[in-house]
Order: structure tokens, then C-alpha cells, then sequence
């Protein structure tokens, strides 16, 4: 009898609880302003489409995006003879959602990639301009890639 007792007040314990906290699978999700000019632009473009492709997005939900992209190049040289110089770009995506109801955070990223290039000698070529903006827009589609499936398979809750 008293086991019976004590699974009836557990049950109970597990079925309030579990109605007072709001544990939501993947919400829907819009868009703040996304920080770092042109790339915040055309990493606010692709994450759009991203999101739209995965049924996620919608402009009146109350969970909010705020993200911030950043690049920073960095030349190194890889031999001994001093020949061959790189060029190192790293991607910087730092990722919140905001659920603006209950006013608290409910996800948070962090995310790094970096690609590098041979760059050419030469002023006149403009493979090195084309190779730094090829390597800023894959390695965005790449963290937006590392958000979503972060994101897809986790359960968010205020708590």
C-alpha cells in the first residue's frame, strides 16, 4: 500500500511540473538585426532562406535571433624559404534566442571556422579579393549549417 502511495505522489509530482514548465522542440523562430554590416546582411539573407527551407521561420513568433558575424584575416608563412605566404580567415557566428514573452535566453552558440588561401604576389591580380569573399561566404553557409544542426535536435525551455 504505501508503494502504491508513494508512485501515485510521484506521478503527480512529474505531471505538475511537467505542465508549469513550457519545453518546447525546435520553435519557430525571427530574425532581430543581425550585427557586421555587409556580412551581417548577406548572413542575415542566407539564414532566412535556411530557416524557411526547415519550416522555421516565422515573423510573429515570440522567439527572437539575435546574431553577430565577424571575420578577421590573418597572413602566415608555411616553409622554410619564406615563399609561400597565406592568408588565414577566420568566421566568428555568436548566436542567442530570446524568448520575448517569459524575457530570458533559451539557446546560445558560439561557433568558430577558419580557411586559409595562397595569396599571389601581385597587386594586379584579383584572385586574392575573390578567394577572401569565396572563403567569408562559405565558411558563413558552413556555421549556419553548425547552428541548425545544433538546433534542430535539442529541446529549449526558460529554465
Amino acid at each position: 500500500m504505501f508503494k502504491i502511495k508513494l508512485l501515485i505522489l510521484l506521478l503527480s509530482s512529474i505531471l505538475v511540473n511537467c505542465a508549469t514548465s513550457l519545453k518546447v522542440n525546435n520553435p519557430k523562430l525571427d530574425l532581430n538585426y543581425i550585427s557586421g554590416g555587409v556580412d551581417g546582411v548577406i548572413m542575415d539573407n542566407m539564414l532566412t532562406n535556411s530557416l524557411q527551407n526547415y519550416g522555421l521561420y516565422d515573423d510573429n513568433s515570440r522567439f527572437k535571433l539575435d546574431a553577430s558575424i565577424s571575420h578577421k584575416s590573418n597572413f602566415f608563412i608555411t616553409n622554410i624559404d619564406n615563399t609561400s605566404e597565406r592568408n588565414l580567415i577566420s568566421s566568428s557566428l555568436k548566436i542567442k534566442i530570446i524568448d520575448q514573452v517569459d524575457n530570458c535566453e533559451i539557446y546560445q552558440s558560439n561557433n568558430e571556422i577558419s580557411q586559409f588561401y595562397i595569396v599571389v604576389s601581385s597587386k594586379q591580380f584579383t584572385s586574392n579579393d575573390a578567394a577572401q569573399e569565396k572563403i567569408k561566404t562559405e565558411n558563413t553557409e558552413n556555421l549556419i549549417k553548425l547552428f541548425l544542426e545544433d538546433y534542430l535536435f535539442n529541446t529549449y525551455d526558460c529554465g
